[in-house]
């Protein structure tokens, strides 16, 4: 069965490290955080950011796969994140410079340990789940016996009953 979550996560490149003190590179997905929390934070702390924001996957990929990405910091998704661990772009973190590790949930961080064993590159920054609401009555007229509470409802079962789920979604009737 599908798992829905999406584990974003923060992550320190090897790449290329700024190489001014006080200074750091971030690259983030767009509308990760809001209007007013970089210039919060260099105000708070006095570090400069340089912030740029991505689109999608594969563009993030391009960038760090092209090397000397220039970024200190990047946000990428778990899943993408496993499969360029191997091409060593990745900083082991220094936990001992992060006051706060100790109080990280240990479930995220064994969540995280399926794509990091010994959590040595990644930290969790978000964690989410995807979930979806239905009128059971609708359901219930066009179906006797739909698998309500499993992802067969739209992924497994009869394509007929996903393309019924999708017209009380758009609000579509057969009547």
């Amino acid at each position: 069965m599908m798992k829905f979550f999406r584990l974003t996560l923060l992550m320190l490149l090897i790449t290329q490290t700024s190489h001014s003190e006080g200074v750091v590179n971030f690259y983030n997905w767009s509308d990760y955080i809001g209007e007013d929390t970089i210039e919060n934070f260099e105000k708070e702390y006095g570090i400069k950011i340089n912030y740029d924001t991505y689109e999608s996957s594969e563009i993030v990929e391009a960038k760090l796969l092209s090397g000397n990405s220039g970024y200190d910091l990047v946000m990428h998704s778990s899943m993408y994140s496993k499969r360029l661990m191997p091409l060593g772009i990745f900083h082991e973190i220094d936990k001992s410079k992060i006051k706060n590790y100790d109080l990280i949930d240990p479930e995220l961080m064994k969540m995280l340990s399926k794509f990091d064993p010994d959590n040595r590159i990644m930290i969790p920054y978000s964690y989410g789940s995807t979930g979806i609401t239905y009128n059971e009555e609708m359901i219930l007229e066009r179906h006797p016996n739909p698998p309500i509470g499993s992802g067969d409802m739209l992924f497994g079962y009869q394509r007929l009953l996903c393309t019924w789920v999708i017209q009380m979604i758009l609000g579509i009737s057969k009547r």
